[in-house]
């Protein structure tokens, strides 16, 4: 009996050591406030995009090519004002060349005089001369005439080389036509297809717009005039709205499904992605350059009274009851149910009766969902997909897909319609989204609503 006893005890030390030595990274579940989610109608926490703060107009100040610049004193990323110096030009150079070409001119002005007055010598000599010799003089005349004239035109072609080297000179140091942040130095003037570049490129500040990406996989969630919602990578409750003004459907960046492992490119897994342009409604509080998050934005959910929230975040156990993932006191995800009161189609919302306030943090059912798992109120420490090798790395944070593609297997999905549809997902806890009476039972959530 006692070798029996040891024998479970040393096992189960031997589970303990090996738990404890696990390299597995900890699941960290990403909770959103639950009044943003009621109030503010944000959809699921994967269903974002990569987001950029950029300014509306881009200055581009030109080199040129016939000058050597003496010294640059910006730099990629650096803030400028107004009349700050960008560069200098090779003034010394400039003041040689200007030297040379003086001396050209006063040369070519001394050829023409000498060949105005041998033209009137020899046309002296013409009028004296026998008749036999008139055709020679006529030849050699016109012979000066025609020196004569490319003469005057290398004369006039050097007084523009000297005032344009003269203006040159003037303006050797160049300094910024506005405020912004230079986004660009180009040293060889060229980009990598052999197209000319602006040697610098100023982001104007003062008028920002948002810059997205999205995966063609997804370009039926998004239109010109669909609004967005604008939220801080940093603080989840400081939020912008605004719609897509322009998408640039002629520009698209070809990315691998699979990441193009050890360089291998196939075009049957390859998708393009493209940018889309977001005007603010207001820019308070916006950095230029600030990298933030994009995700559709709906009306709040309900006009009605109460609390109202989306039924894909709903879950019913086994017995009937409805519940949500809820984050409690200790940071730890727990089942919390929840007494529900009408279903409004409209927006495909339930009434929360009791169980639930604005104040709590719930998460979206996924297959971390899981009683006493970890949770973070910051998307860039969830657990995603993607970190267990399932899907691509995110462009900005775990949550965010490649090049602006949403999470497969989860969320919202678009449909012919405009409107979206969610797909489940096998989870390891109790996972069973209740349904609305408009469900078919083919499927195991319901519409996630009408984007507007």
């Amino acid at each position: 009996m006692k070798k029996k006893l040891l024998a479970a005890a040393l096992a189960a030390v031997m589970s303990l050591s090996l738990w404890g030595c696990s390299n597995e990274p900890e699941t960290m579940v990403y909770v959103e406030n639950v009044g943003i989610i009621a109030d503010g109608g944000a959809i699921a926490a994967h269903d974002r995009f990569a987001g950029l703060v950029v300014s509306e107009n881009l200055t581009e100040i030109w080199r040129d090519s016939a000058q050597t610049v003496a010294e640059i004193y910006v730099e990629q990323g650096q803030d400028v004002n107004q009349g700050e110096l960008l560069f200098a030009y090779d003034s010394e150079a400039m003041s040689l060349s200007m030297s040379k070409l003086e001396l050209e001119r006063d040369r070519l002005n001394n050829l023409v005089s000498t060949l105005k007055t041998q033209i009137t010598a020899l046309k002296n000599e013409q009028k004296k001369a026998d008749k036999d010799k008139q055709l020679n003089y006529t030849i050699e005349i016109q012979d000066r005439e025609f020196q004569l004239k490319e003469a005057e035109y290398n004369v006039n072609a050097k007084k523009k080389e000297i005032e344009q080297l003269r203006s040159a000179l003037s303006n050797a140091k160049i300094y910024a036509p506005v405020s912004g942040r230079v986004v660009s130095v180009s040293d060889s003037g060229v980009d990598s297809y052999g197209n000319p570049t602006p040697y610098i490129t100023i982001q104007q500040s003062g008028s920002y717009r948002i810059k997205g990406t999205i995966n063609e996989l997804n370009m039926g969630l998004i239109m010109e005039g669909t609004p967005i919602l604008v939220s801080s990578r940093t603080d989840p409750n400081q939020t912008w709205t605004g719609v897509v003004a322009s998408m640039d459907l002629e520009s698209a960046n070809q990315n691998s499904m699979n990441n193009d492992y050890m360089g291998a490119y196939d075009e049957m897994t390859s998708s393009s992605s493209y940018t889309f342009y977001v005007d603010l409604d207001s820019t308070d509080g916006l950095i230029l350059g600030q990298h933030v998050y994009l995700e559709l934005y709906t009306e709040p959910v309900t006009t009605a009274d109460g609390l109202w929230l989306p039924e894909y975040y709903i879950c019913q156990s086994a017995d009937g009851m409805s519940y949500v993932w809820a984050n409690d006191e200790n940071d730890r995800l727990v089942e919390k149910y929840v007494t529900l009161g009408i279903y409004d189609p409209n927006v495909c919302a339930w009434e929360i009766l009791d169980g639930l306030t604005k104040e709590d943090y719930i998460a979206f059912p996924s297959e971390y969902c899981q009683s006493g798992a970890h949770t973070t109120k910051n998307p860039d420490e969830a657990t995603t997909p993607e970190a267990e090798g399932t899907y691509p790395q995110g462009e900005v944070g775990d949550l965010l897909p490649e090049d602006g593609m949403l999470l497969p297997g989860e969320g919202t999905q678009a449909t012919g319609d405009g409107t979206e549809s969610t797909q489940d997902t096998e989870a390891t806890g109790n996972y069973s989204p209740i349904q609305s009476e408009s469900t078919t039972p083919e499927d195991t959530t319901a519409s996630g609503g009408d984007l507007r």
